[in-house]
């Protein structure tokens, strides 16, 4: 009698065009249309499958091109905890600008979701906001007023005395 041990582990479900950014940086296929510099992989043409990320510390630069088996449907975030915010554009998303921040510290966490209802969510991040302090400008329009009549008054009695 034959005793057998069989491991299962679950597999992402990945067609021929997917490509894999593996844990260890290299590109699963070695041809896809990904160019690498450091820790940054840069599209150079569209993609026709899924992208999937198995390496920290990555960032995934779409360079105009997209992946169309799984666009994006929406993209959105959280700031401070507050409800989502969405953001919508016909266009590729590449910098949205959140203005009027207070000073201090604030947190921000995006979310996408794709058309098979994949939900991505970023790790919160935490920056401090900091307004520059405003230029005195009286202040410094006062005391120079304050400088030429001093100047002024100065000049005045020099030539008084001089006069004498």
């Amino acid at each position: 009698m034959a005793l057998g041990v069989v491991c299962i582990r679950p597999v992402k479900a990945q067609t021929q065009n997917d490509i894999t950014i593996n844990s260890d940086g290299s590109v699963t296929p070695s041809t896809a249309p990904i160019k690498q510099t450091g820790n940054t992989y840069t599209l150079t043409s569209n993609v026709g499958g899924a992208i999937y990320v198995d390496r920290n510390n990555t960032i995934l630069d779409g360079n105009g091109y997209t992946s169309p088996d799984k666009s994006v449907n929406w993209t959105g975030y959280s700031l401070d905890g507050q409800p989502n915010v969405m953001i919508t554009s016909n266009s590729p998303i590449t910098n949205v600008t959140i203005a009027n921040l207070t000073s201090g510290m604030h947190n921000i966490t995006v979310y996408a979701n794709d058309s098979y209802g994949n939900i991505a969510v970023s790790q919160t991040i935490n920056f401090a906001v900091e307004k520059p302090q405003l230029f005195p400008t009286a202040l410094v329009a006062a005391v120079s007023v304050a400088a030429v009549a001093v100047v002024c008054v100065g000049l005045i009695l020099y030539l008084r005395k001089r006069k004498r």
